[in-house]
């Protein structure tokens, strides 16, 4: 059985988090998405394993989310786990099946030592039975019914505990555990006191947190005295982190203030951070207010920037100019930059007319750049000829950012526009970042300009990134006009590049060509890259050429390279060759 609960809003959550990595300086809003993530999975409605596929599939653009994500879902489904069974989804045949009902018949008949041989032997065979947990169950119960050592029957129960933390005999084991302790302890062996105590207090916080997930049932409000008593008074962070989630659930005054005493004064950072997220998705005036009252407040930046990142989801008509004036003139260059993504947020005109002015007026170089991606990302024409501006400008910083900011912008301008910022910048870089945004936006019409670049710009540096901005346009480079660049080109990284595109492309086609540059090459490390090259080249005639490379006279390092590729080739003739090589070399 799958594990769900209520409200349908992990999926855009998810989405959410991805899509902040829309902009290059927008790390910490990822952080901010995978902390708000986590206290609203307790609200999805889709299974959990769900979500950990579906992050799976974005591993590569948020690896540090998903390192982040991880305790937090794990956290979520230890949190669920008591209100479903531990079913396990393994198709069983039915000899798994009878031989656990033989081995529990020795259990009903009290006969222990055959019970514990018999549950041994299913283990061995069926290790991945759906009956595993209640195997290693009653097989520890039979050895404690033996007379076996009551310090290792313990030690086996809290080993299960361990392995099969979700099973329905946990809480069999832990009871079992108490009972074997407390005899431990009147035997002298006082060491065991403790972890009897452990074990009685995590029962008391089961039974509490059974209690709990009652009452959210019932939805009765009556209860919320008695609730919010609970949170001050108990010690286990499980049990207050569930009773926060019931909390911000419940409309009503006293819960706005008991969360906006914990996003405050908690001494727990998570659950402050918790009960800040709670506040912004509460439509309320003071709610609002403490936000604002925590973003202005001299604590910690990381409190400060998640009240931020909370006020993006409130109404409230006098938000923009708050988060303006953060981004212009508070002293965490940090907070500024997320009050900047805040606004961003807000798809309005007025959000964007507050993103130019900030453009403008920031004394800080980091939010003048999140204000650059944020206008990219508007997609409306007015902040157009502003990118532009900004990237012709004399800041070779912002011009980059601006670029960049351009490069992601939906305008059908777009194109034309790059290619303007690479005829007129001064800036190397700047036109380096043209480049590459015409390549990401595939910009076939292009191709043309890009060809030229990469083979006769004197900067190296352009020539590569005309290169890579070629290979991302739609069809336009092909084996034909890769060796053309090779052939052409002024630049050895610019040739490398190339030569190992056309193998990529073509392995076949590309090897006349690199033969021809390791034959009659006059540039030895270019010479090295193309027998380098070979390696992946599907052609019999790779290893007659190697074979020949070594016999002739060429440079030593040229040759040892393709005596490397032989072994690595591992084809009869490629062995045979290397055993003459060692036998010409003895007789030498």
């Amino acid at each position: 059985m799958k594990q769900t609960v209520t409200a349908p809003i992990i999926a855009a959550l998810i989405l959410g988090a991805v899509s902040c990595l829309g902009a290059q300086t927008a790390d910490e809003q990822i952080s901010f998405q995978v902390e708000h993530l986590g206290f609203l999975t307790e609200k999805a409605a889709v299974p959990l394993d769900m979500i950990t596929s579906r992050l799976s599939a974005t591993e590569a653009v948020i690896g540090p989310a998903l390192a982040a994500l991880s305790p937090i879902l794990s956290g979520a489904r230890d949190a669920l786990s008591p209100m479903f069974p531990n079913d396990i989804e393994i198709e069983q045949d039915d000899s798994s099946t009878a031989a656990y009902r033989s081995a529990y018949n020795f259990v009903l008949n009290e006969q222990w030592r055959e019970a514990v041989a018999s549950f041994d032997s299913f283990l061995g065979q069926f290790p991945r039975s759906v009956y595993r947990d209640d195997a290693s169950f009653w097989k520890i119960y039979a050895r404690e019914k033996t007379g076996e050592n009551k310090e290792t029957v313990f030690a086996a129960y809290e080993e299960f505990i361990a392995s099969f933390d979700e099973s329905k005999w946990t809480d069999d084991a832990r009871t079992n555990m108490i009972r074997i302790g407390n005899e431990l302890v009147r035997q002298g062996k006082t060491q065991y006191r403790e972890m009897v105590r452990a074990l009685e207090q995590n029962e008391d916080e089961e039974i509490s947190l059974a209690a709990l997930y009652a009452l959210e049932q019932i939805g009765d409000e009556s209860t919320l005295p008695t609730v919010m008593q609970l949170f001050d008074n108990t010690s286990s962070e499980t049990m207050r982190q569930r009773i926060l989630y019931i909390m911000s659930d419940i409309d009503d005054p006293a819960v706005v203030g008991k969360l906006i005493d914990i996003a405050r004064n908690d001494p727990n950072a998570s659950l402050r951070n918790r009960a800040v997220y709670a506040l912004g998705d509460m439509d309320n005036p003071k709610a609002v207010e403490a936000l604002k009252s925590i973003v202005r407040s001299p604590g910690e930046e990381d409190a400060r920037k998640h009240a931020l990142f909370a006020l993006r989801n409130v109404r409230d008509p006098d938000l923009l100019l708050f988060l303006k004036e953060i981004a212009l003139t508070d002293p965490s260059h940090s907070v500024s930059t997320a009050a900047v993504y805040a606004i961003a947020e807000q798809d309005n005109d007025r959000a964007s007319a507050l993103l130019r002015v900030i453009l403008s007026d920031a004394g800080n170089k980091d939010v003048q750049k999140a204000a650059l991606f944020a206008l990219g990302n508007r997609d409306d024409d007015a902040t157009l000829d502003l990118l532009m501006e900004t990237a012709l400008s004399s800041d070779p910083d912002l011009s980059r950012t601006a670029v960049y900011a351009l490069a992601n912008h939906g305008s059908k301008r777009v194109p034309d526009l790059l290619l303007r910022i690479f005829e007129k910048a001064a800036d190397r870089d700047t036109k380096k970042a043209a480049l590459l945004g015409m390549g990401e936006r595939h910009i076939d019409k292009a191709s043309d300009m890009l060809v030229t670049t990469a083979i006769s710009n004197e900067d190296p540096a352009l020539a590569r990134a005309a290169l890579a901005a070629l290979e991302n346009t739609s069809g336009a480079l092909t084996p034909a006009l890769l060796d053309r660049i090779v052939a052409n080109t002024r630049h050895s990284s610019v040739k490398r590049a190339a030569l190992f595109m056309m193998v990529d492309q073509d392995s076949e086609a590309a090897f006349p060509r690199l033969k021809e540059i390791i034959l009659t090459g006059n540039d030895p490390e270019l010479c090295r890259y193309a027998v380098y090259a070979l390696e992946n080249v599907n052609s019999k005639e790779v290893v007659p050429f190697l074979i020949e490379l070594i016999k002739s006279d060429r440079e030593l390092e040229i040759r040892k390279a393709a005596i490397r590729l032989l072994g690595e080739n591992g084809s009869p003739e490629a062995r045979a060759a290397l055993v003459e090589i060692l036998q010409t070399s003895n007789k030498e």
